[in-house]
């Protein structure tokens, strides 16, 4: 699956270069941090940018946590304002 959405996401950063944004769902908080790591340590992902967001109510981990500014800033950087 993952090879699938890196084929996907090279696919439309072709077509639309920095016009491209995108959002992906996980089930578990966890995983979207490990998913912004492999992009970001990707050499043929690593200009896409990512940012991970979720409800700030409760971590993905002890270590792994998000503020409500830090999501609130995320959101309007996706946004492109």
């Amino acid at each position: 699956r993952l090879s699938s959405l890196k084929q996907e996401i090279i696919s439309s950063l072709k077509n639309f270069g920095t016009l491209f944004r995108g959002i992906v769902f996980v089930q578990q908080r966890v995983v979207a941090h490990i998913l912004q790591w492999y992009i970001d340590s990707d050499p043929e992902l690593e200009t896409l940018g990512t940012a991970v967001v979720y409800a700030t109510s409760s971590p993905a981990t002890a270590s792994l946590r998000l503020t409500p500014s830090q999501s609130k800033e995320r959101l309007h950087k996706f946004r492109g304002r």
